[in-house]
């Protein structure tokens, strides 16, 4: 006995050895050791008892160390399993059951040990094992408290779940036995197998999804409890068919056996009721374990399969949370079928044919549903994949006409291309082409939409990667007759947005396969355009194009760097940068490319282009950085070590730039630009850890001395060091934040680690200076340099000084809101309290996102809760004073309006200012700034709270109960529904929701208690609340959705409460509908139903929530509620439920549809009813009341927005409401509403298909044809004429010539059909001139023939009539009836018209306008004729009335438009010189007439600009007298103000387009006396070119790029071709330039033109300092005239010396040289007094930056350009005066470079 017991704690000792081993990561054990450990065990004890006392001890080991479940250990109980094999599983098994004996404990490592070790072997548990393992479980179950919201109690209960899974499926073979034989083993368990199997269903409804692991074991347990159930009678499925109905309806049943004598009924199973959801995931468990049913009978699953199949089609076209379920339950249902094809070759499609049309109906209803299209596209692929088993002939079978169907549908239907990619790896590329051959041409309008593009892409991906895996001879043959056709046309089309995403779509996916086809296409095809072809390269393999097509390659980059595309300019850098690998170095070409044209592009205006520009920068740093490296490893150094230098002098040349760039006076687009690069280029360089090891042994070796040398050469020019500092420190000075918080970024994580004093010493004085301002901008920027003083201090644990910084100005927020009680305005001015919030805020922020150490202070949390306390202090304050308003009681009631806030702040200003008023005080500076300080403090107060007391919650030693959360929301609360301040309340919003995030998963519910405290007041409260004076309830509408989104948003974020998110939404739309019973109410009361209603509005429109509401059971009764509360007599009732109706609409119908360019949906009438059933209910409802109902118009407004011509789903078509909707469309067309006949005939385009419509109009047609011409009484009325014309109208512009033969046809025979009633344009008949002329333009450009003169009487008859006609729409009959006697060639000159003269002339000039521009109009000589003739005989000036401007207009316009279509010769020939010359001149003449009006102008500046150019000023410019006239008008009209400050948009774009045309003159004729301008205007010309490309309009700059090309390629035509497309500019490079040809041309040099660009240019204003609350902006905030400056410098140098320049003019420099010098000197020292005097410097850093550079380029140049000494200057005086500050700045502190650039003119001087 003594023995046994020595064995076995040596055993036991030798077990912790190998248990210790095991945890050794070190020298983990090997199989030898293992081995020679069980010999040792052996040996220490009996073979019999070998294995117990091993396995209990390893047990206990394993329990005790749940790590130690390891690869290892299991290793080594192989190897003792396979070295002795009897009894070692039974032993391990009875182990296992005496361990599991005592499952009290909730932990759950005994069934984890239990469950993985059943797991990895194959042992097979016995009667007794398995009797005692399900009773243990049971008592487990039975203790399990589901209501628990412990989360380790779930874990347990996951655990055990899974264990219980693997004892089913181990011993399924033994319930077999047991239910055959009847034996009494399974009597013993029947009861514990049915206390689980109700256990599993009761915990699986608890969960309800919530939990998906738990959820999916809780099924699968549920699913093979199903399977023991099993027996012959197959009575389970009974059992399964009733769960399933009472998990649906409630419908309850009584008790069913499911073994011997053992039942179940719905009352053991109640939390079942009602729960669909629950019963998808019954039959989701049931169908993936049926598999495991040992007793498969084909009738009895037969049965089952229909009893299941029905009840999850029911619950499929169920539109609620289950519909997901459902899907995923039907895609297991289908595969359980295709087990059945394989297995027990059961033919699925014979013996289940209804059940496969009713998913055909099902799929194709739900193709394009969220929640279904996935489960839709695996359904329809089991479906293929049985077909494919059953029928030989895959023509014949289901996949053959399925495929047909999908392909008939219409092209628009996303879902069908979704099924389609499915068929199509079914089919092949080859079988499925031949069934429709254009089928990828039919696919490119496809890409216009972003919601159709990637389902329709992934069709011709598929196609595509058929042909090249299965078709492979072939290839050639498909892809010239398919993949290349579509793709030519999708490249080619001419919307830009299928061109851009056909890269993206189909090029990219497919490139893997066409690379060399497509290279042969693109790259070598000069047809398309330079941008497609640089486009096309960036796709393909970099080492192919580069070796292959050096020279096109080197083109075609160039060219796209200049471009003035942005996608071709990212293309052509993308290629550069990434070069031919990502370690290959940059060769001198490429360092010469980049230095020409990177600087360039750091000034574009599109963000995109800016982040695809850095982005490739990126790689390009990242590039030389890599090669740098691995040259420094390389043994071959000295062949690289020139490319090393000089791709390292390339990054410390961009380092330059950037911080070139960085100066005050760049735009933000150059700086946020520079800023990104430069920290790029920081996190990459310096070279650390580049220098090679050996370097230290091998001194002798010259080499590496010099590769270090060179190394640390330039690692010092990229180091960081003091001139980077200063230079980041004035950078966030700037006035954009996003500037300041990048600079602020390369502070904190580059510049503070190497001169941290100097940070920190100007920081800290920055701060103290600028955080008290009232200045948003400038209390901001201290409030950044606040937070970088902390990061520094809290990067290096300095503790004392981090509170002592945080104490400071807790206790200054503290006095500064106790000196705002004392005096409003004196502290707002200069100690405002929002800026020391807003550092605290930040500085909160630092400690939360980084260490948290400074949480176990005490003195740091108590002076946040200090913090977070002054805070909402302030804000009650201020709301208190200034924005809220309260009863005499006390309790506050809304926010004040307008008028009272005005009030309140007066009288605080004239008590701070001792009485004394100064009139008009509401908007002085005054009022500025107290409602300035008061808004921000709400801002930055709230911040503050919520960055304090969310980190407050993770102090451990700090209570946060119930009473501080509620506390802190209602401090949240009171902002958002007290204040009437946007930003304040915004602010609020998103620093409520950040503090509610921060509570987490916590107990606490008081948010949620508050948003039902706000809820309850809507329910509770009346009709309407006491109207309180002063106080304007309904700006609660504000702040109230916000409090609600608030809550909502964290609440869904941290805990998922979706079922909350559906309460709240149902009571706001329960109170929404009490408003639409008010009858009146006042604009000072409280209205609920308007609160909610924008609550609801503000949820749907929310990018977070509002997806998750995005299904019908919230958005049918939304939009009913909406649509009941606008019919409502309170107008702000009716206004709320018109915002609440767009936010349902957007749900519905989704983003704005591109396809034909309207407003319309993506939608089918089809689809949308399929996915919002109810709204066809409730269409029915509204349009079957009287047409006067207010709700039809809006009903109609989301109706006609449904995609015309769509398929319409035989489950819609088929129902009674849809034929009862489409038939009341038409009844509607006759409404008297203008808008409800427009509404009503786009609805019928919606829901009827084109063929019905075309028989629909057919109909109409025939009827009007048959009306009596002579009895009035059988004339339709005006509204049904007016309305059936509109929908004639709009079939005929929806058609498209892609439309078949049937559909041509009616079409014909509806045209035909409206000739005949020609009775309609006669308004001796047809009284309405507004429905005639709709009429008229019908029958325009229509076949000739003799209806057409019927046609013509009655127009010409109506309109000698019309003179003394006065309705509406006489002018459009005239119009209309003109242009279409025009057309008909009639001659209408001896017609009348009276008052509507004007009206008659302008409308033929219209006609003929729009004659000689259409490239498709007939006999174009005849046209032109007919111009000269009308221009001849018109006389615009005759008709004086108010439309005389408009007249003028279009006669100038026919002018150019003549001129621009015929040469002057060929003009001539038509009519006499004489006659048209004085055409020209009535041109001059009337530009003195058209300065009031900008349309005439515009035209006049075109006009005059065509007769400057061309044929006619080539020929006849030595002969037209009025030559200089015309010139002197397009100047005066066109370039008179050439800055353009103020001038309109148009006048700008016109005078850009003019330039264009008269700038041939500047490229082909240089000579001086053949230029059309005095010399003395080419300034003009100069300066509104530069302005012109640096304008804030995009297309006015496009204009000008344009423009410049021109200029330097002397063309005139407008219309560029792709070509030449290619080749214009960008701005900048369009800048370049234009100098370099007005420098190469005698264009500038006269000194007269030197002379007024230098006064332009170099010569600024003083930049006045200002004090004001808010700055004026210049006019045009893109230009850079520091830029325009240093680009003219080096011109103005060249020119100059050829230019005789007086002394008089050069003394004249020279005074205003010293002059503003010395202002310069003046502003510089002031800066440097304010730094060191500590004083708050009021200068604009941007204007003082670009009148710095300015003076000094201008000194440079007048004194460099003459080389000025005192004994040769006109003046020396001057001279030395200049040269003195000169020097003074030099020796200043450095602004921008402005002392070094001072230092570099006195260098070139004394040179």
């Amino acid at each position: 006995m003594e023995d046994n017991i020595d064995s076995v704690k040596k055993m036991e000792s030798a077990l912790s050895r190998f248990h210790n081993a095991l945890l050794n990561e070190v020298n983990p054990l090997n199989e030898e050791a293992l081995f020679q450990l069980w010999d040792t065990i052996k040996k220490l004890t009996l073979p019999e008892e070998g294995h117990r006392v091993f396995i209990q001890i390893l047990l206990n080991l394993i329990i005790n160390d749940p790590k130690s479940i390891s690869k290892s250990m299991f290793k080594a109980i192989r190897i003792w399993r396979k070295s002795y094999k009897q009894g070692f599983d039974e032993t391990l098994v009875e182990e296992l059951v005496k361990m599991l004996e005592s499952l009290q404990d909730v932990t759950h490592v005994r069934a984890t040990v239990c469950r993985t070790l059943l797991e990895q072997f194959e042992v097979d548990l016995s009667p007794n094992a398995l009797i005692t393992i399900i009773k243990n479980l049971r008592i487990w179950f039975k203790n399990f408290d589901a209501s628990s919201s412990d989360h380790s109690r779930f874990e347990s209960l996951k655990e055990f779940l899974k264990l219980y899974v693997i004892i089913l499926q181990r011993s399924k073979n033994l319930f077999c036995d047991s239910i055959n034989n009847q034996s009494d083993d399974l009597e013993i368990i029947q009861e514990d197998l049915k206390y689980c199997f109700v256990f599993f269903i009761n915990c699986l409804a608890g969960v309800d999804g919530k939990c998906g692991l738990l959820s999916l074991v809780l099924t699968n347990c549920i699913g093979f409890s199903f399977c023991i159930f099993s027996n012959k009678d197959g009575k389970y499925s009974q059992l399964l068919l009733k769960l399933l109905i009472f998990a649906q309806t409630g419908i309850p049943f009584d008790n069913l056996p499911i073994l011997s004598g053992i039942t179940v009924s719905s009352e053991e199973v109640e939390s079942l009721r009602n729960k669909p959801s629950t019963a998808m995931q019954i039959l989701r468990g049931v169908f993936s374990c049926c598999k495991h049913d040992p007793h498969f009978n084909a009738e009895r699953m037969d049965a089952t399969m229909k009893v299941s199949f029905n009840i999850l089609r029911d619950s499929c076209y169920t539109e609620d949370a289950s519909q997901r379920n459902a899907f995923k339950s039907m895609e297991m249902w289908w595969n359980d079928c295709l087990q059945l094809s394989k297995i027990h070759k059961i033919d699925i499609f014979a013996q289940f044919n209804g059940m496969v049309d009713d998913t055909m109906k099902l799929i194709y209803q739900y193709w394009d549903n969220h929640q279904a299209n996935q489960s839709v596209n695996k359904i329809l692929e089991l479906m293929l994949q049985i077909d494919v088993m059953q029928n030989k002939d895959i023509r014949e079978g289901f996949t053959w006409k399925t495929t047909a169907r999908l392909l008939s549908e219409p092209i628009y239907e996303r879902g069908k291309y979704r099924l389609l990619s499915v068929l199509i790896k079914k089919l092949g590329a080859e079988l499925f082409l031949s069934m429709k051959r254009d089928f990828l041409l039919t696919l490119v309008p496809c890409l216009e939409n972003n919601n159709l593009a990637p389902a329709a892409s992934r069709c011709f991906i598929e196609v595509t990667k058929s042909v090249y895996t299965s078709h492979k001879t072939k290839e050639a043959f498909f892809w010239q007759q398919h993949i290349w056709p579509a793709l030519d046309a999708a490249i080619t089309h001419s919307n830009e947005v299928i061109s851009h995403d056909v890269f993206r779509h189909w090029i990219q996916p497919v490139i893997q396969y066409c690379s060399h086809r497509l290279k042969d296409a693109m790259l070598l095809n000069t047809s398309y355009s330079q941008g497609l072809r640089i486009r096309a390269m960036t796709h393909l393999p970099a080492s192919g194009y580069q070796a292959e097509y050096s020279t096109l390659y080197r083109e075609l980059v160039l060219t796209s760097l200049t471009s003035l595309n942005d996608v071709a300019r990212v293309d052509a850098w993308s290629i550069i940068c990434r070069g031919r690998a990502q370690d290959v170095p940059l060769s001198v070409e490429d360092v010469r490319i980049i230095k020409e044209h990177l600087p360039l592009d750091f000034n574009s205006d599109s963000p995109a282009f800016r982040q695809s520009l850095v982005q490739c920068l990126r790689e390009l740093v990242e590039r030389v950085r890599r090669f740098v490296s691995n040259s420094m490893k390389s043994k071959d150094q000295i062949s690289l070590m020139k490319k090393m230098e000089m791709n390292l002098e390339f990054v410390v040349w961009l380092k330059q730039t950037c911080l070139k760039y960085l100066v005050p006076a760049a735009s933000f687009q150059r700086k946020v630009t520079a800023l990104s690069i430069l920290k790029l280029i920081l996190n990459s360089f310096p070279c650390k850890k580049l220098s090679n090891p050996s370097i230290e042994h091998r001194h002798n070796d010259e080499f590496h001395l010099k590769d270090g040398q060179l190394i640390a050469k330039y690692d010092g020019e990229l180091q960081v060091d003091r001139h980077l500092a200063s230079q980041m420190l004035q950078a966030m000075e700037d006035e954009v934040p996003e500037i300041r918080q990048m600079a602020a970024e390369i502070i904190l994580e580059k510049v503070a680690k190497k001169e941290r004093e100097f940070c920190l010493k100007s920081m800290q004085s920055q701060s103290e200076l600028l955080i008290g301002s009232v200045k948003q901008q400038r209390a901001e920027l201290g409030a950044l340099f606040a937070k970088c003083l902390f990061h520094i201090h809290y990067a290096g644990k300095q503790d004392e000084q981090l509170i002592h910084l945080v104490r400071c100005y807790c206790r200054e927020i503290e006095d500064s809101i106790q000196g705002l009680q004392e005096n409003m305005l004196t502290t707002a001015r200069s100690n405002s309290p929002f800026g020391r919030m807003y550092a605290l805020s930040l500085m909160i922020s630092t400690v939360r996102k980084h260490n948290k150490y400074l949480l176990d202070n005490i003195d740091f949390t108590d002076t946040i809760a200090r913090a977070s306390k002054a805070a909402s202090q302030c804000i009650t304050f201020f709301l208190k004073t200034v924005f809220s308003c309260q009863r005499t009681s006390g309790d506050y009631v809304g926010s004040a309006d307008f008028e009272e806030i005005s009030s309140r702040i007066q009288s605080m200003i004239i008590a701070d200012d001792n009485g004394k008023q100064d009139g008009g005080t509401m908007l002085s500076d005054d009022y500025a700034v107290v409602l300035a300080c008061a808004w921000q403090s709400l801002r930055y107060g709230a911040a503050l709270v919520s960055e304090a007391e969310s980190l407050l919650l993770e102090v451990p030693h700090r209570s946060n109960d119930d009473a501080v959360v509620e506390r802190n929301c209602r401090t949240f609360y009171s902002i958002l529904s007290y204040c009437r301040h946007s930003g304040a309340i915004e602010s609020a919003y998103e620093s409520f929701v950040s503090y509610l995030c921060s509570l987490g998963a916590t107990a606490t519910t008081r948010p949620l208690q508050i948003l039902d405290a706000a809820i309850s007041t809507l329910e509770s409260t009346g009709d309407v609340t006491e109207a309180v004076t002063g106080a304007t309830i309904t700006r609660r509408s504000a702040g109230n959705p916000l409090l609600v989104k608030a809550v909502l948003t964290a609440m869904v974020r941290t805990r998922h409460a979706i079922d909350e998110l559906y309460s709240c939404v149902t009571r706001l739309r329960t109170v929404a509908d009490s408003g639409r019973n008010l009858a009146a109410a006042s604009d000072k009361v409280d209205l609920p139903a308007v609160d909610a209603m924008y609550g609801l509005k503000s949820l749907l429109d929310d990018s977070y929530l509002g997806p998750k509401l995005n299904n019908a059971t919230v958005l049918v009764p939304a939009l009913e509620t909406a649509l009941r509360c606008i019919a409502a007599n309170v107008w702000v009732v009716c206004n709320a439920a018109t915002h609440l109706l767009g936010a349902v609409a957007a749900r519905m119908l989704g983003q704005k549809h591109i396809e034909d360019c309207s407003s319309g949906s993506s939608l089918t009438a089809g689809e949308f009813f399929g996915r919002f059933p109810g709204v066809l209910t409730l269409a029915r409802e509204i349009l079957s009341q009287e047409d006067s109902d207010p709700r039809v118009f809006p009903l109609l407004s989301i109706l006609s927005r449904l995609r015309c011509g769509g398929k319409i789903f035989t489950a819609v078509e088929e129902s009674e409401d849809f034929v009862v909707v489409r038939k009341r469309f038409f009844h509607l067309i006759g409404n008297k509403s203008h808008s409800i006949r427009t509404m009503s005939a786009r609805c019928c385009l919606s829901f009827y298909s084109v063929n019905e419509c075309l028989v629909k109009s057919l109909r109409c047609l025939i009827a009007l044809k048959l009306r009596s011409c002579n009895d009035g009484d059988l004339l339709p009325s005006q509204n049904s004429l007016h309305g059936w014309l509109n929908f004639i109208s709009n079939l005929m512009q929806s058609l498209t010539c892609d439309e078949d033969e049937n559909t041509k046809l009616l079409l014909s025979e509806v045209m035909d059909k409206l000739l005949f009633c020609t009775w309609i344009a006669d308004l001796s008949i047809n009284t309405c001139p507004f429905t005639a002329s709709i009429y008229i333009n019908m029958t325009r450009n229509w076949a000739k023939d003799e209806r057409v003169y019927w046609l013509r009487a009655a127009i010409e008859s109506s309109l000698d009539q019309i003179q003394g006609l006065h309705s509406v729409g006489a002018s459009s009959y005239i119009k209309a009836g003109v242009q279409r006697l025009m057309e008909m060639n009639v001659d209408i000159k001896v017609m009348k018209f009276g008052v509507w003269e004007p009206c008659f002339h302008e409308a033929q000039l219209d006609y003929m306008i729009e004659s000689l521009t259409n490239e498709k109009s007939p006999e174009p000589n005849c046209r032109i004729q007919a111009a000269i003739k009308l221009l001849n005989r018109s006389d615009p000036a005759a008709y004086k009335s108010k439309h005389f401007h408009i007249v003028q207009s279009k006669y100038t316009e026919l002018i150019v438009t003549l001129f621009k279509c015929a040469p002057f010769h060929s003009i001539c020939e038509i009519l006499e010189k004489e006659d048209a010359l004085k055409l020209i001149a009535h041109v001059t003449e009337m530009s003195g007439d058209c300065e009031k009006y900008l349309n005439w102008r515009c035209h006049q500046i075109n006009a005059l600009s065509t007769l400057l150019s061309g044929e006619f000023w080539r020929r006849y410019s030595g002969e037209y007298p009025e030559r200089n006239r015309v010139i002197e008008h397009w100047v005066e009209l066109a370039i008179s103000n050439p800055t353009f400050d103020g001038v309109a948009e148009c006048l700008r774009l016109s005078a850009a387009k003019s330039l264009t045309t008269v700038g041939e003159w500047f490229a082909t004729d240089r000579d001086k006396s053949n230029l059309p301008l005095p010399l003395a205007e080419n300034y003009r010309i100069i300066v509104a070119c530069i302005s012109l490309l640096h304008d804030e309009n995009l297309d006015i700059r496009h204009a000008a790029c344009k423009m410049i090309y021109s200029f330097t390629h002397g063309k005139t035509d407008a219309k560029t071709s792709m070509a030449e497309n290619d080749h214009i500019p960008h701005p900048k490079y369009a800048l370049s330039m234009f100098l370099d040809f007005i420098e190469k041309s005698n264009f500038i040099r006269c000194s007269t033109t030197i002379r007024l660009l230098i006064e332009k240019f170099f010569i600024l204003p003083h930049p006045q300092t200002s004090t004001r609350l808010f700055e004026k902006q210049s006019f045009n905030a893109y230009i850079e005239n520091w830029s325009i400056t240093e680009q003219l410098t080096p011109i103005l140098k060249n020119a100059i010396k050829t230019v005789e320049i007086s002394d008089l003019q050069l003394c004249e420099w020279l005074k205003v040289a010293v002059e503003k010098m010395t202002i310069l000197v003046e502003l510089l020292d002031y800066r440097n007094t304010c730094c060191k005097e500590n004083k708050v410097n009021t200068q604009n850093n941007a204007r003082v930056s670009e009148f710095s550079r300015c003076t000094l380029l201008f000194v440079e140049l007048i004194m460099s350009f003459y080389q000025l000494s005192p004994a040769t200057s006109p003046d020396p005086n001057l001279h030395h005066q200049l040269v003195q500050l000169l020097d003074k700045l030099s020796q200043n502190v450095d602004f921008w470079d402005a002392s070094t650039f001072s230092r570099t003119i006195i260098q070139n001087l004394n040179k």
